[in-house]
């Protein structure tokens, strides 16, 4: 079952982090910035979409998340099934390598799309 929490995090975080970094990316000073948000939006919306998926597993598994922390360069997070409350603990580093290669990924599969 930690793959399952493992997987709604990884996205949680994706999705996380593009909310943060997308009107960073608009107002910055770059060429061509609403293009390169509206990009990220895009991504967004696709990862939005894979986390939902996520969450509609940790469901099938009767999988409740209780809370997330982050602490001393770890990220924790608590979570329930069938009467037995689990932690998941990941170093803050792996966690955004992992989320990195998820983004990747989409980002490969959206351009493939488009194409």
């Amino acid at each position: 079952m930690n793959r399952v929490v493992l997987s709604w995090l990884l996205w949680h975080q994706a999705v996380e982090f593009l909310k943060h970094d997308i009107p960073l990316m608009e107002s910055s000073d770059t060429r061509f910035p609403i293009v390169y948000g509206a990009y990220l939006r895009l991504l967004g919306k696709a990862a939005l979409t894979k986390e939902q998926e996520a969450t509609k597993g940790l469901r099938r598994a009767g999988i409740t998340i209780l809370g997330e922390k982050t602490d001393r360069g770890e990220y924790f997070v608590m979570w329930r099934q069938g009467g037995q409350t689990e932690m998941l603990r990941i170093h803050e580093q792996k966690l955004r390598a992992e989320v990195q290669k998820k983004i990747d990924k989409l980002m490969v599969k959206i351009a493939e799309e488009r194409q």
